[in-house]
C-alpha cells in the first residue's frame, strides 16, 4: 500500500504499508532513479523519499518489493505531479464522512474513489469523520481497523494523489478525553502522514 505525502517541487514521500516483512525500493523518473532498499515490518509504514525532481513536472514511479530470500516483485507503474508553480491552474477532489459503518457500501465509496483517480487531480482532501474513533466509546482503541481500512480503500487513489486531511468531530481528537486524543493522533500520524 502507498501513500503519497509531503508533495514538494523538488521531492515527495510515499509511505509504504505491507501486511510481512518486505524489503522495498522504488524506481522514479527518466532516466531512472531508485531509492536506497528499505525494510518494511508488517503493519508497519515506512517512508521513502523520491527526491531531485524538478518543479512542476509529471513522473513515472514503481514500488519493487521481496520477502527475505525470494523474487523481486514489481508493482504497477504509477505516475504524479510535482508541486504546480505559483499561479499555475491545478485541481483537486473532495470527500467527507466516508465513515466505513453499517450505513456505508463500499462498493459505492470504491467507485468513488476510481472515479476521482479518473480525474487525475494534483491532490485530495478527505473532510472528516473518516475513522470514526468516538464511536467505539471506552474501547476506542479498537478502531485501529477503521485506520488500516481507510489506508487501504484511499490507497486506491493515494498511489499517485497526495491527500490532505481535516479531523472531522469523530476522529477522536476533539480532546474530551486525553487519552483517546493522544491515541488517536497517534494513529493518525502513523497511518496517514502529515505534509510538513
Amino acid at each position: 500500500n502507498a501513500w503519497f505525502c509531503r508533495p514538494g517541487a523538488e521531492s515527495v514521500t510515499v509511505s509504504v504499508l505491507a501486511w510481512e516483512e518486505l524489503e522495498a525500493f522504488s524506481e522514479y523518473g527518466s532516466p531512472p532513479q531508485r531509492t536506497g532498499a528499505v525494510k518494511l515490518k508488517a503493519g508497519e509504514p515506512q517512508n521513502i523519499v523520491l527526491g531531485g525532481l524538478k518543479p512542476d513536472t509529471s513522473y513515472n514511479y514503481r514500488l519493487t518489493y521481496r520477502r527475505a530470500g525470494g523474487e523481486a516483485v514489481q508493482d504497477a507503474m504509477r505516475t504524479f505531479h510535482t508541486q504546480r508553480k505559483a499561479g499555475s491552474k491545478f485541481s483537486f477532489v473532495m470527500q467527507a464522512d466516508s465513515h466505513l459503518d453499517n450505513n456505508t457500501d463500499v462498493r459505492v465509496y470504491q467507485q468513488s474513489l476510481a472515479n476521482m483517480l479518473a480525474d487525475k487531480p494534483d491532490f485530495m482532501i478527505d473532510l472528516g469523520d473518516t475513522t470514526m474513533v468516538d464511536k467505539f466509546g471506552q474501547f476506542f482503541r479498537r478502531s485501529e481497523s477503521q485506520y488500516k481500512a481507510q489506508r487501504y480503500y484511499m490507497g486506491r487513489i493515494a498511489h499517485s494523489v497526495p491527500i490532505f486531511m481535516v479531523l472531522g468531530n469523530h476522529d477522536g481528537e476533539r480532546g474530551e478525553r486525553s487519552d483517546m486524543a493522544e491515541w488517536s493522533l497517534g494513529m493518525r500520524h502513523t497511518y496517514f502522514p502529515n505534509p510538513t
